[in-house]
């Protein structure tokens, strides 16, 4: 795989990965027509939300507490 397959491989991923994160946050009942702010909001949110987490990697109830930390904080942004 060369570097051009390698970047496009990354950047397809990246899509897919940020295409859950909305689904995710849809089944956590975000309002459809916020879903980008809300997605924003989580990436902004991980440090403050995980500041008591020693470990190096999220895992799933990292995510959930991402999610629940952010209901948590804007309530209006969610059903």
């Amino acid at each position: 795989m060369n570097e051009n397959e390698l970047e496009e491989e990354i950047q397809e991923l990246s899509l897919h990965l940020a295409d859950m994160l909305e689904v995710a946050l849809i089944y956590a009942g975000a309002k459809k027509e916020k879903i980008e702010m809300i997605s924003n909001l989580y990436i902004e949110s991980i440090d403050e939300a995980l500041k008591d987490d020693d470990s190096e990697e999220m895992d799933r109830e990292d995510i959930i507490t991402v999610i629940e930390f952010i209901k948590g904080k804007e309530p209006s942004l969610f059903n």
